[in-house]
């Protein structure tokens, strides 16, 4: 009998790691207006700009290096992508961070920031959710603040910092981007 116990419970773990996560309260800041200086996400960012200075080859695996707390860093890939994309001579780079497990119970695709050097550093927060933007609008309706600041870079001019919603269609497919937007106050 012990023996048998002995062998479900480990057969069983498995199945307990490989559970899906839920990153609703990790991205809870995006809520608040887009709070990107919170922890435990101000330092998954951090982790993720330094891979960019760092160049990392491709097949290298990041895993350890990328700050997650424990319960999200198995659901996330070992090896980030790097993007790079040239628009009407505006260079746009982007690294993106498979990930697995819901937002909210929306299936969650990766994450990506993307930053445009030409426009003085703009950067893009995005979080892809594999559902259609007319069910990911009804299951986060009301969910997102907006936030007022004054931009220091700007001369102290107020910008809008808030979270929104995107359609996207990819290889065909309806998918939805949550997206951390800067607009003018």
């Amino acid at each position: 009998m012990k023996i048998l116990l002995t062998t479900l419970c480990l057969l069983a773990t498995p199945f307990a790691h490989a559970q899906s996560a839920d990153w609703s309260g990790f991205f809870k800041s995006w809520e608040q207006g887009c709070r990107l200086d919170r922890a435990p996400f101000k330092a998954f960012e951090e982790s993720l700009v330094e891979l960019i200075r760092q160049k990392v080859a491709p097949q290298a695996d990041v895993r350890p290096s990328i700050k997650l707390p424990a319960a999200y860093h198995v659901q996330a890939a070992s090896k980030p992508t790097f993007h790079r994309v040239t628009i009407d001579d505006y260079t746009i780079d982007q690294i993106r961070l498979a990930l697995k497990g819901t937002y909210y119970g929306l299936p969650v695709v990766h994450y990506s920031h993307t930053f445009h050097l030409e426009t003085a550093g703009q950067v893009n927060y995005r979080l892809l959710l594999d559902t259609p933007l007319a069910q990911a609008q009804r299951v986060l309706a009301g969910k997102y603040q907006s936030r007022r600041f004054a931009n220091p870079v700007l001369e102290g001019k107020t910008e809008i910092l808030q979270a929104e919603l995107l359609p996207v269609n990819i290889n065909g497919k309806q998918q939805t981007i949550l997206e951390c937007v800067m607009t003018d106050g």
